[in-house]
C-alpha cells in the first residue's frame, strides 16, 4: 500500500487500525518511468488487454515516479478500461464546455433525451469519472482525462 507520508502517519496513529502499526514502513523513493510503464503494461496484459503506447506514456508522465500516484492512476485506468461506448459518448459530449457541462447540453450533443443521458451521468458520478459543480454543472474529476479524450478521441 502506498500513501502520502502525512496520511500514512495519521492512519497509523488511528487506534482502530492496529494492524498497520505492526506493518513495516519503507520509503520507496521515485520509481523510474521505465519501471512504471512496465508495471502498468504487465498489469493490463495479465488480464488479456492491451494499452496504447501513447496512453502508457501519458500515465507514466502523470505519475511522475511517485508510488502513491502509481496506485492512484493505476486504479483509475482500471476503472476507465471498463467504460462503455455510451459512457464514453457522454464524456466526449462534455469536451465542448470548458467551465463544466449542463446535462441538457450533453444530452443534445448525444442526440438523446435528458432522462437517457441521466443514466450515464449517474454511472460516471458513481465511478468518480465526473463530479457535480456549482449550478448543477458536471466536470471531469480524473486529472488529465479531458486532455486525454480531446487528444485521442477528437479530430
Amino acid at each position: 500500500m502506498a500513501g502520502l507520508p502525512s496520511d500514512v502517519t495519521d492512519l497509523i496513529a488511528d487506534e482502530h487500525v492496529t494492524f498497520l502499526r505492526r506493518a513495516r514502513q519503507q520509503y520507496i523513493g521515485r520509481i523510474e518511468d521505465g519501471e512504471v510503464k512496465l508495471a502498468l503494461r504487465r498489469s493490463v496484459e495479465a488480464v488479456g488487454k492491451t494499452i496504447e503506447p501513447e496512453a502508457l506514456e501519458l500515465a507514466a508522465a502523470s505519475i511522475g515516479g511517485f508510488a502513491y500516484m502509481l496506485q492512484l492512476v493505476g486504479y483509475f485506468m482500471w476503472e476507465e478500461a471498463w467504460m462503455s461506448e455510451k459512457d464514453l459518448a457522454f464524456a466526449l459530449a462534455m469536451l465542448d464546455d470548458s467551465d463544466g457541462s449542463r446535462l441538457v447540453d450533453i444530452a443534445a450533443r448525444m442526440d438523446v433525451t435528458n432522462g437517457y443521458a441521466s443514466t450515464y451521468k449517474r454511472r460516471l458520478l458513481k465511478k468518480g469519472v465526473v463530479g457535480e459543480r456549482p449550478g448543477g454543472r458536471l466536470d471531469f474529476d480524473i486529472p488529465l482525462l479531458r486532455e486525454y479524450l480531446d487528444e485521442f478521441y477528437t479530430e
